[in-house]
């Protein structure tokens, strides 16, 4: 870390630190301490925005899992998507191990490794849509995950009031808001095998009793990792990022006005893979050739990063017979990242070409992404007061999307070998009209309704040349095309509370997932042809759920449903590789739909929390079980893809006072998957051929990951150690017919937190 990045970084926090003398311990979220924080989320008494209101999670007839503050910090410090969400039933994050193309799948909703799609999870950050583009659109960035106040992950379809792509669900990341107190942290955090520290810093300042200030600072620092590349000596999960926030509030009773701005920039991991190939599964390598799980030869650098510019503003007017909320937004992301093709540097190409193994392929092939992708989003809507047991909203959504994108693939040290740019813009304009009713019919039966009309409008202009020539030439191609559709979905759902405590609902609900186009069309000689543009998938979903308290101290929530897909999206590889005869080149991914799919499923989740003398213990457990196949089309009978049978994960926190003003405490989180396979085909299969688990497909590996962090309290000081990973699980993260992803190994560290 450079010293001048140091020094910025300390100065933010002493600046955060100032003025600690009168402050108190800080609560979690505003007017509410941590140990009510703890019990409100076993009682189900957390307030939620699921139906764009704030609402108790038990009053609410949806499927939906709220990650609290307190949960994050109980925890530690937690920097990826695929942590926070891991507790949240039928939730699969699919890790490419960099942030650029991984996503997140709820309730087996298809996911689109290595494209462009649009994500199958509607992904919003403090109620504004973030999803779509070129690199990075189907999942959060480092920034959206500072300074967190809750992540509400809503299952089941969420397209009336969330609109496009919610057809699994959909995630608000909520940043914590300035509160009219002052409080804040330092937080410091050290990873001994990655050499990695990460310093944190909020403080929020009350300017009257109407305004507030909240300002922070997110410094990564991680120069090692776990995946070497010793070619150019460098870790391919190394990390350096920079984010800061400030934030404004001005409230009073009738109108609460709140301002975001922020920017990240970030060096992130890089996307990581070893060769490995299984005897006799390509002609390249009929021995088969397995490189070292954790040290691969690339001569290509790699390298990612991503930058985030985002504004929000926000505001809420209290009318009397309704509240007007609007919010709007800008967001810009620029994300790069590059890669070795081949995988080999030409030393171990030559040693293998003498053990006879002839691959038939150039060692210097490389390949670069780049994208730049903007937003512009604008919420407006009227939520009705209750009256007469009616209550209503109507609102209108509109998202001005446009992205840049260059893709470059050709050698690694600049020799004048073939290769290709690829050029293209991408827009994307959408406009809806949405709201909801819901009438009490009696204290114990209600009726809810729901319907959005959306206009979506997509356009590409795209070329692919020659890098060298600048020509098309017979293999490159011009993309130009655009579509319009139309889109009405809606959901209807019953809700029946027998008591205080309880909450039966059933619902039924539509979606959809916007279409679009493959931007690279691929080879002529590959033996898998690729659409130029492919439709909207929509859905149809019908669920029953219960939620409520077993007992005062046992909270649970459970669900059951089914979903009918048509024209489901699913990602295809061409069939390409280096070293196959009859195109010997790097497989390019791409989108069709399938046809019909039909996917099912059962959740379950409890929290618990309990006093033993002066020794709290809060326990939250979750698990669910699913499956799905494709009923129709080219690959009709096949297993749905990058969905495991079953999914458990649990998390126990103890607090054991020993002293006055001095506590002990212990956090174990577990997460666990089984079952289910990878991709629908294996590459080189040609589409015309049924949907096997043949050689060059694997089932997905069995996780089994346990994170233990342990540690002490004293007044405003945490301090603890950390293992992730703790009993050093190895595990194949995703495996194709030459390439495979490990996860990393065991990271202990330290941790610590200063509350003002």
């Amino acid at each position: 870390m450079k010293a001048s990045a140091w020094a910025a970084t300390f100065v933010s926090l002493m600046a955060g630190a100032s003025g600690t003398a009168l402050a108190q311990t800080a609560p979690v979220e505003d007017g509410v301490t941590g140990a009510e924080a703890e019990a409100k989320v076993n009682e189900g008494e957390i307030v939620v925005t699921a139906r764009r209101r704030e609402e108790r999670l038990r009053d609410v007839p949806v499927s939906a899992t709220v990650i609290d503050a307190q949960s994050l910090i109980d925890r530690g410090s937690i920097t990826t998507v695929q942590a926070i969400l891991q507790n949240a039933p039928g939730v699969r994050f699919f890790n490419t191990t960099s942030q650029l193309n991984s996503e997140t799948s709820i309730r087996a909703s298809s996911t689109a490794r290595g494209t462009n799609a649009e994500p199958s999870v509607g992904l919003f950050r403090n109620g504004v849509y973030i999803g779509g583009g070129f690199l990075g659109g189907r999942n959060a960035t480092g920034i959206d995950l500072f300074d967190i106040g809750r992540v509400e992950v809503l299952r089941g379809p969420q397209g009336a009031l969330y609109g496009r792509n919610a057809v699994g669900g959909a995630v608000n990341f909520v940043t914590a808001e300035p509160a009219m107190r002052r409080e804040g942290f330092i937080d410091l955090n050290y990873g001994f095998e990655t050499n990695a520290i990460r310093a944190q810093a909020v403080w929020n300042e009350p300017l009257t009793d109407t305004l507030a200030v909240r300002v922070g600072v997110d410094r990564i620092d991680q120069d090692k990792g776990f995946f070497y590349n010793p070619n150019n000596d460098i870790y391919f999960d190394r990390h350096k990022s920079t984010v800061v926030r400030g934030q404004i509030r001005y409230a009073t009773d009738n109108l609460d006005i709140r301002y975001l701005g922020e920017f990240q920039d970030a060096e992130i991991p890089a996307v990581t893979f070893r060769a490995f190939v299984r005897p006799g599964a390509t002609p390249a390598f009929p021995l088969g050739y397995v490189q070292d799980p954790y040290e691969y030869p690339w001569n290509t650098r790699p390298r990612a990063f991503q930058d985030v510019q985002m504004h929000i503003l926000s505001a809420e007017i209290d009318l009397g017979f309704a509240t007007l909320t609007s919010v709007s937004s800008y967001r810009r992301r620029t994300s790069f990242f590059q890669f070795d093709q081949d995988t080999l540097d030409p030393a171990t190409l030559a040693q293998l070409n003498a053990q006879g193994q002839n691959r038939g392929a150039n060692p210097n092939l490389s390949r670069s992404d780049f994208d730049r992708t903007r937003n512009w989003y604008q919420n407006l809507y009227l939520t009705g007061k209750k009256s007469g047991g009616f209550n209503w909203l109507l609102g209108l959504e509109y998202l001005d999307q446009n992205t840049n994108y260059e893709q470059l693939t050709g050698t690694a040290l600049n020799e004048p070998i073939p290769g290709t740019r690829t050029d293209g813009k991408l827009e994307y304009n959408s406009i809806a009209a949405y709201g909801s009713v819901s009438y009490d019919f009696t204290d114990w039966f209600t009726l809810d309704a729901e319907l959005r009309y959306t206009r979506d409008e997509k356009a590409i202009d795209s070329a692919q040349f020659d890098r060298i020539t600048g020509a098309l030439g017979p293999s490159r191609f011009i993309l130009d095309d655009r579509f319009e559709n139309d889109n009405l979905v809606w959901g209807a759902t019953l809700g029946f509370k027998p008591g205080d405590d309880w909450l039966l609902f059933g619902k039924v609900g539509t979606g959809y997932r916007v279409g679009g186009f493959n931007f690279n069309l691929g080879d002529p000689r590959q033996p898998v042809p690729i659409p130029e543009s492919y439709g909207n998938e929509t859905t149809i979903t019908y669920e029953i759920g219960a939620k409520g308290n077993i007992a005062p101290w046992l909270y649970v929530n459970l669900a059951a449903y089914r979903t009918n897909f048509d024209d489901i999206i699913v990602g295809a590889v061409n069939g390409c590789s280096p070293g196959f005869p009859a195109c010997p080149t790097a497989s390019v991914p791409f989108l069709l739909n399938a046809g019909t799919a039909r996917a099912w499923g059962l959740e379950a989740e409890a929290a618990a929390s309990w006093r033993m003398g002066n020794v709290k213990a809060r326990l939250t457990l979750s698990g669910s079980r699913q499956d799905g196949k494709i009923t129709s089309g080219p690959y009709d009978g096949a297993q749905l893809p990058q969905v495991p049978n079953w999914i458990a994960a649990g998390t126990f926190n103890l607090r054991a006072p020993v002293a006055e003003g001095t506590t002990l405490f212990l956090n174990a989180n577990y997460q666990g998957a089984w079952g289910g396979v990878n991709e629908l085909t294996p590459a080189g299969t040609p589409l015309r051929q049924p949907a096997t688990r043949g050689p060059y497909q694997s089932p997905i590996d069995t996780i089994s990951l346990l994170d233990l962090r342990a540690g002490a309290e004293f007044e405003n000081l945490t301090v603890a150690l950390f293992a992730n990973n703790a009993l050093q699980y190895r595990y194949v993260v995703y495996e194709l017919v030459s390439t495979q992803r490990l996860n990393p190994r065991r990271l202990i560290g330290l941790d610590a937190r200063y509350r003002f």
